[in-house]
C-alpha cells in the first residue's frame, strides 16, 4: 500500500482487524523486518508497519531530519489514515522516535513497546542515570560506556547508511542530527504501560539502555532475552511475539 504524506510517497502494510498497532523500524531497516510479528499480532489487532521516509520503498525527505521531524511524520501519517492508535512498537531508532513523539504529545497511544531502543547519547547523561539505577543486569555490573565505544558505534552506523547516503545525501545529514539527540529526558515524561525488550548480547544498544528507560518510564517493565543481539525480534521471534501479545492483552 502507498499513501502520500507531505509530498512524500510512503510505503506501508496493514493487516488484521481490531485495535490499531503501529510498528516503526530502526535505522537502515524497513517494514520487512517485522513481517512475522505483524502476522502474529494481526489475529487480534489491525497491525500497520511502514517504511519511514528515506528507507525501504518510501521516498526520502529533501533535507536532514531530526527525531522531531520523524515523530511529526508519524503524527501526520496517523492523521491521514484517520487512526486511533492503541499501541506503538518501535525498534532501535524507531523507539527513539516514539519516545520523542509521545513526550512532546505529537502522538498518543495506550501502550508502548520498545525493542532495543536507541536514544541514550553521551557518557555524562549515561553516567548520571546509571549511578542512580545502581543495579546489575544478570551477572554483569552496570558499566559506563567509554567514549571509544561511542566512536565505534558511530562508525558502524555510518557504514550502515553508506548506500542510503549515495542515493540520497540528505540521509547523511539526518543521521548526524539523530545521533546528537538524547531522549532520556523525554522518557522521564512518559507514564503509560510500556514493555521494554533488549537482547542481553546487544552491542549496538546495550541492555543497560533498557535499564535506564525502565527506570525513567513510569509503568514500564523490562525483559532481557539471552543469546540475542540488536535484532532480538528476528533472533527469538517466538519469545518476543509471546511477550508482546501478553502485554497488549
Amino acid at each position: 500500500m502507498q499513501v502520500v504524506i507531505n509530498k512524500l510517497l510512503i510505503n506501508y502494510q496493514s493487516v488484521g482487524n481490531g485495535p490499531v498497532v503501529i510498528i516503526v523500524h530502526g535505522w537502515g531497516d524497513d517494514l520487512l523486518s517485522f513481517v512475522k510479528l505483524q502476522e502474529s499480532l494481526s489475529k487480534s489487532y489491525r497491525v500497520i508497519s511502514l517504511d519511514l521516509p528515506g528507507f525501504g520503498k518510501s521516498t526520502g525527505p529533501d533535507s536532514g531530519w531530526s527525531l522531531d521531524d520523524f515523530s511529526e511524520f508519524i503524527r501526520d501519517f496517523t492523521d491521514k489514515l484517520k487512526l486511533s492508535v492503541y499501541a506503538y512498537i518501535g525498534h532501535s531508532n524507531g523507539g527513539g522516535i516514539l519516545i520523542k513523539g509521545l513526550a512532546d504529545k505529537k502522538i498518543t497511544a495506550d501502550k508502548l513497546v520498545l525493542i532495543a531502543s536507541a536514544g541514550v547519547r553521551g557518557t555524562q547523561q549515561f553516567r548520571k542515570t546509571a549511578l542512580k539505577v545502581g543495579v546489575k543486569i544478570g551477572k554483569i555490573p552496570l558499566k559506563i560506556l567509554p567514549t571509544t565505544y561511542q566512536l565505534e558505534l558511530k562508525k558502524r552506523l555510518y557504514k550502515a547508511i553508506k548506500s542510503d547516503a549515495q542515493v540520497n545525501p540528505q540521509m547523511l545529514e539526518t543521521f548526524k542530527k539523530i545521533v546528537k539527540q538524547d531522549v532520556t529526558r523525554d522518557a522521564s515524561k512518559l507514564s503509560l504501560p510500556s514493555l521494554i525488550i533488549y537482547g542481553r548480547d546487544d552491542k549496538v544498544t546495550p541492555p543497560e539502555y533498557g535499564q535506564i528507560f525502565n527506570e525513567l518510564i513510569k509503568g514500564s517493565n523490562l525483559e532481557l532475552i539471552a543469546g540475542c543481539g540488536h535484532f532480538v525480534h528476528l533472533q527469538q521471534p517466538e519469545k518476543v511475539e509471546a511477550l508482546i501479545e501478553d502485554f497488549l492483552k
